[in-house]
Parts: structure tokens; C-alpha cells; sequence
């Protein structure tokens, strides 16, 4: 820790925001992603200062934070989900000259019934499905993009990219988690079918996200992003009455404090509700 200066963090953050080149749109981490990184870097150095008295000077407060976009999660109402698919079936027709990829349907479904995140979903192969005993295992990510290697070119840094890279163990190191989907018969119908037109091991090969934008653009939905569909899911899931627990386990959280601060939607029904308990009581 002591050997690592401030130009060394300014160059490993100046690695993480270099454009993907395997990107459709040059993508990069996010802003909020790269500060992360250097909160977690800091909070090393803080425990360096303080444990060595030779160690005094923590150089990531002397590199700049990047500007975070404060994208807010939200959840389809009923009338945005209907509508949504609806343009979603129109695409599917096969005797439309403007037909968009059948995938889209079925990782749209997938991501409002199980609520699973995109990488989870693209790393799910057949032997995750147990078809008889109605059961999902998620053990494995598909991280879109990694850095494979770094040199430098006329001065500049260049990072080569592997794209789809399936890695061992889930979000917060939770090993794996199975659920059911006994109850489910969209997605029984769903899994069964793909079954039976399977072309390989992967349950689904592709994210569809030009289809998707195009489709989120026609039905006039705004600010909505695919990992939203997995906020929606908890939503109605806590607005149907589900416990926290339950429904933090069905989401692969391991706290229900993240279930409840970022998934759980309590909208104004919920104050009004505590406004009348307390009118029936103290009137």
C-alpha cells in the first residue's frame, strides 16, 4: 500500500472508464461504479493510516470522484405493463415485415416473473433446470465484458476485452440459490417450449436490447431500464402482502434491508393507511 501513489489510482481509474470497444454504443463503467471502486480503495488506505505510524498520507483523496447519474429505479403500473407487451406480440409476428427477435418475449416475461438479473439469466443453462422437479438453480454471471489484458499504445492505455464471460458464484459472493416455479405456469409453458426448440445448452442466447429500447420507445415509457423488471417484480410481490424475508430470498438478496431501500416500492397507500389507523384511535 505504501508504494502506490496517486497518478497509480489516476491511471487504474483512467483503465475502468476507457470506452468498450465491444460495446454497441462505446459503453463504459458507470460513474457510480468507478466511485465505488474508489470508496472501497480508500477505506484500505484509512485502515493503513491508522494501523501503521509510517503510513500517512491516503492517496485516493488526492483523485477526483466522477459525476454519478442519479438514475432512480421505478416499476411498470399495470397500464404500461399491458401495453408493453402488447407491442411486444405485435413484433413477435412472423408475417410482420418489422418482426422483432422472439428472444425479447421470453427474457421480458423471464425478468417480471423471477425477477432474476440479466447476467443471472444469460449464464442460465439447462442443467440449472430440473424440469420434473420444477426447480431454477442460479450458481453462475455472465459479466457482459472483462478486461482480458492492458498494454500501452503511443502512450495511451489499451484494454483488450473478452465479451460474455460466465463466472463462478452470484452478487455479494451468495454461492447459489433454487427456486420453484411449481406455481408459475407462464414460466413452465415458457421453459417447456424453449425446450423443445433448444439449439444448444443456453436457455437464452442474447439480450435483445436494441428490440427492447425499441419497443420500451413505441409504447412510450420512459426511464425504464431491464433490471427494472426485477424491481417490479419485488414490488408486486410486497404490495400483494409477501414478508420481506420471503421475497429477499426469492430475489437472491442476502439482507432484507436491501429488499426493503431499494426494491420495495411503498407508495402513498401506505401513508394514507397509518393516517387512518391513527384517526381510528385518537380520533
Amino acid at each position: 500500500l505504501m508504494e502506490i501513489k496517486p497518478e497509480d489510482v489516476r491511471q487504474a481509474k483512467a483503465k475502468l472508464l476507457l470506452p468498450n470497444k465491444h460495446a454497441k454504443r462505446g459503453d463504459c463503467l458507470a460513474g457510480k461504479t468507478v466511485n465505488n471502486y474508489l470508496r472501497t480503495l480508500r477505506t484500505a488506505f484509512d485502515w493503513a493510516t491508522k494501523t501503521y505510524d509510517n503510513f500517512e498520507n491516503n492517496p485516493v483523496y488526492n483523485v477526483e470522484t466522477e459525476v454519478q447519474d442519479h438514475y432512480e429505479h421505478r416499476i411498470l403500473t399495470d397500464e404500461e405493463r399491458a401495453t408493453l407487451f402488447g407491442i411486444i406480440r405485435l413484433r413477435t409476428n412472423p408475417y410482420l415485415e418489422t418482426n422483432t427477435s422472439k428472444e425479447l418475449h421470453d427474457f421480458v416475461t423471464w425478468g417480471i416473473w423471477i425477477g432474476s438479473r440479466k447476467g443471472e439469466t444469460l449464464a442460465l443453462h439447462w442443467d440449472n433446470i430440473d424440469l420434473q422437479k420444477e426447480e431454477i438453480t442460479f450458481d453462475h454471471a455472465i459479466r457482459r465484458y472483462e478486461c482480458a489484458e492492458t498494454k500501452m499504445v503511443n502512450g495511451e492505455l489499451i484494454c483488450e476485452y473478452n465479451t460474455n464471460v460466465r463466472s463462478k458464484g452470484l452478487k455479494a459472493n451468495t454461492k447459489q440459490r433454487t427456486i420453484s416455479f411449481s406455481d408459475t405456469p407462464k414460466i413452465r409453458e415458457l421453459l417447456l417450449r424453449r425446450w423443445s426448440q433448444r439449439s444448444g445448452n443456453a436457455i437464452f442466447t442474447e439480450d435483445c436490447r436494441t428490440a427492447w429500447e425499441s419497443c420500451l420507445k413505441e409504447a412510450g415509457i420512459e426511464n425504464f431500464r431491464y433490471h427494472d423488471l426485477r424491481k417490479t417484480c419485488g414490488s408486486y410481490l410486497y404490495q400483494n402482502d409477501e414478508s420481506l424475508e420471503d421475497i429477499a430470498y426469492y430475489l437472491g438478496h442476502r439482507s432484507t434491508a436491501t429488499t426493503e431501500l431499494i426494491y420495495v416500492k411503498k407508495d402513498n397507500e401506505a401513508s394514507k393507511k397509518m393516517g387512518r389507523a391513527l384517526t381510528k384511535r385518537m380520533g
